[in-house]
């Protein structure tokens, strides 16, 4: 059964690096006592992936009919992005897997919980990284292309920081209160915050 770990923020908080940094250069794997693979899925990337095209995936006939939205920046439907990441977690090795941006709504909640009384997984927490609301806006606009992010103005990272305190954020506090959660100020620089992050994995992993 493959372990998850939720780590959520709004848009432009660090997660994603926070996340690579934690496992290329930390050695998080040697902090369980299984000595456990652990993977990065990053959500987002992988889902704008599959509907491009760009991964393979079993997916074929319902990104057709769903490409065109996130083409348009619209976010596919809940279930299709419930089943491409149930897809990889299936394909896991019975180890852990730190999950980026999910469950972003309500809907994706309550399938994650079905997910859990099945027994395909295991929820062992999440650790959330914030930034204020103008920092967020501010990273998203300055940041290059990357993972399949498009460019981004000052209206569209409005909207998606907007989005994320809405729809997203009560999600997180959710996810926390069922599973537990970790909270981390992502507001300084990466090298003070990838310390508290990557504590913040260990401990979430050791339980």
């Amino acid at each position: 059964m493959e372990k998850v770990i939720f780590v959520q923020g709004p848009p432009g908080a660090g997660k994603s690096t926070l996340a690579r940094k934690a496992i290329s250069e930390h050695s998080i794997s040697h902090s369980l006592h299984e000595h456990l693979p652990v993977r990065f899925l990053p959500v987002g990337a992988h889902v704008r992936g599959v509907l491009s095209g760009e991964l393979p995936s079993r997916f074929a006939g319902r990104v057709q009919q769903e490409g065109e939205a996130v083409r348009t920046l619209h976010l596919p439907s809940s279930e299709l992005i419930h089943a491409i990441v149930e897809d990889c977690l299936a394909a896991g090795s019975d180890g852990v897997t730190i999950v980026d941006g999910f469950p972003r709504d309500m809907e994706l909640l309550d399938m994650l919980r079905a997910s859990e009384e099945a027994g395909t997984l295991k929820v062992l927490g999440n650790v959330t990284v914030d930034v204020p609301d103008d920092v967020s806006i501010a990273r998203q606009m300055a940041r290059q292309s990357i993972d399949g992010h498009p460019p981004c103005d000052v209206a569209m990272a409005l909207r998606r920081t907007t989005e994320y305190r809405l729809t997203t954020e009560p999600v997180v506090l959710a996810v926390a209160a069922r599973w537990g959660g970790e909270l981390i100020d992502g507001e300084q620089s990466i090298s003070v915050v990838g310390p508290l992050f990557t504590a913040a994995l260990r401990r979430t992993l050791a339980r």
